[in-house]
């Protein structure tokens, strides 16, 4: 599988204005497959996509972070205590944001070049 969601779950607020948006969503998509997401407004969907993006820059993510902080496994996992200044901490933040914006930038850009014509040519 190219994409696959499973058990996908999403709220939104607590106690009286606790609300669920994706209760459990499983979909999968083939590599060159398209999909359509349609539904009523207030069902999730931009929800869905968010989640989808969000969870796709993840292995991105974890690539940066072993490049920047490539110890961070070894030490949680053999109990060393090793303590960086506040200032390293911070840079790392101010890094993953700037990464993160950059990403969703790049593709925000690629996504609205694309028009409803192109996308019926290539879907086969």
């Amino acid at each position: 599988m190219y994409l696959e969601v499973k058990n996908l779950k999403k709220s939104y607020g607590k106690d009286q204005s606790y609300i669920q948006v994706l209760k459990g969503v499983n979909t999968s998509v083939a590599k060159g497959q398209m999909c359509v997401i349609q539904g009523t407004g207030g069902s999730g969907k931009s929800t869905l996509l968010n989640c989808i993006g969000g969870l796709a820059a993840i292995p991105l993510a974890k690539f940066i972070i072993d490049l920047i902080y490539p110890t961070f496994v070894a030490n949680v996992a053999c109990c060393m205590s090793i303590s960086y200044d506040w200032y390293i901490y911070d840079a790392l933040y101010c890094t993953m944001m700037l990464v993160y914006l950059l990403i969703n930038k790049l593709l925000m850009r690629k996504i609205s070049k694309i028009t409803p014509a192109q996308v019926l040519k290539n879907r086969e």
